[in-house]
This record gives C-alpha cells, sequence and structure tokens, in this order.
C-alpha cells in the first residue's frame, strides 16, 4: 500500500511575503532609532522616514508605538529562547549547559538586547502596557521555564543537582540571574571585568557564597 501523501504547506503568496518583509523592515528601524535616541525620542514619523515608507502604513502592521515597541520585546524574548533551545539540545551536562546559558546572557555581545529592553522597560506606561499584553509573551516565558525545568530535572537524576533542593527555587533563581534589569548593573559596572564576573556568578549560583575549602 503505497504510503500517504504528506500535506503540503499553502504557498505564501507575494503579497503576504512582501508584508512580512516590509514588518521586518520596520521592526530593525525601530531598533536602530530606539538603541540611538532612546524610547520616549523614538517616534513612528522617524521610524517611516528611515524605511521609506508612509506613517499610515507602520500603523497598518503596528496599532501605535506602543504596540511596535511590544513586537520588538516579543523578537528579542523568542532569539533568547531560541539559544536556550540550541543549548537544551546540546549533549553537555546539565551544569555546563547551565553555564552556556549564563555565558551567553553575560557575553558583550549580548549588550544590544540588554539595552532594547532597558529603554522600552524603563518607560512605567510601557510596563503597563506589557503587563496588559501579558498572554502574548507568557507562552514564550513558559517555554524557556520548561526548557530549563528539562535541564535541572536531568541535573538532578544524573545527581550533578541536590535533589531536596526544588526544582521550581532553582528555575527562579536562575531565571533572575538572566532579566536584563537585574544584571544590567554588572555589566556596566567598571569595575568589575567581564572576564571576573561570569565566574563569580557561577560561583554563587551552584556552590553559594560560603567560602572556598583549601
Amino acid at each position: 500500500m503505497p504510503s500517504p501523501e504528506k500535506p503540503t504547506k499553502p504557498a505564501v503568496s507575494l503579497k503576504e511575503r512582501q508584508r512580512e518583509e516590509r514588518a521586518r523592515l520596520i521592526l530593525e528601524a525601530a531598533q536602530t532609532i530606539l538603541l540611538e535616541r532612546g524610547y520616549h525620542e523614538t517616534s513612528i514619523d522617524d521610524i517611516a522616514g528611515q524605511v521609506g515608507i508612509a506613517k499610515g502604513t507602520v500603523y497598518l502592521h503596528f496599532p501605535s508605538k506602543e504596540d511596535l515597541m511590544i513586537a520588538l520585546v516579543e523578537g528579542q524574548l523568542q532569539n533568547f529562547v531560541q539559544v536556550i533551545e540550541e543549548v537544551a539540545a546540546s549533549t553537555s551536562s546539565a551544569r555546563e549547559r547551565l553555564e552556556a546559558i549564563l555565558r551567553r546572557t553575560y557575553d558583550p555581545s549580548e549588550a544590544r538586547r540588554m539595552q532594547i529592553f532597558l529603554e522600552v522597560f524603563g518607560s512605567a506606561d510601557m510596563r503597563s502596557r506589557f503587563a496588559e499584553k501579558h498572554e502574548r509573551t507568557q507562552p514564550i516565558i513558559d517555554h524557556a521555564r520548561n526548557l530549563l525545568r528539562a535541564i535541572i530535572e536531568q541535573g538532578k537524576a544524573q545527581g550533578e543537582f541536590d535533589q531536596h533542593i526544588s526544582t521550581k527555587v532553582m528555575i527562579v533563581m536562575y531565571l533572575n540571574l538572566l532579566s536584563p534589569r537585574n544584571y544590567h548593573h554588572l555589566t556596566t559596572d567598571q569595575t568589575v571585568a567581564f572576564e571576573e564576573l561570569l565566574p563569580q556568578i557561577i560561583q554563587i549560583f551552584f556552590h553559594g557564597i560560603s567560602r572556598k575549602q583549601a
């Protein structure tokens, strides 16, 4: 008996591809201007001008500046979760995978992502609007938690981590280390070099602050 044919995905129309490309260009322009001028000095007029489209065209994709900023943050969240997915899929030990995610988080090359979060969430209005859009971003965050939960549970099963410590507690503590609002002061503090910062964070998370035994 011949195997059933796999359903084919409907072809994306030229109009839809153009729409997707325009939305991508708008987000890129918004990111560039946001990083150059800050949230309050970023305007839809400037974004439209940089893309070379009418202001009204921007609103066809994003009803407001706030919606555009939320989409920008969502994109950064999704990109970071992809990093976690890649690390989670590796064959390294649980601890090595958690350390790898911390390295990617604190690496100076990730400063742009951190700045986007800080610029957007520096506005009280944006924090409120983002909370209203909770249902859009929560699945992304939940996915990240589930990936971390799987790594930690593997670490417990393999004897790397203390089974008496709640996995939920470990996840919450670890996620705090990944929050830009929590760690940006450390990365911008010139008194602590990156080469010194990361080993200290890893030491505290995996071993606590007790003095190492000689």
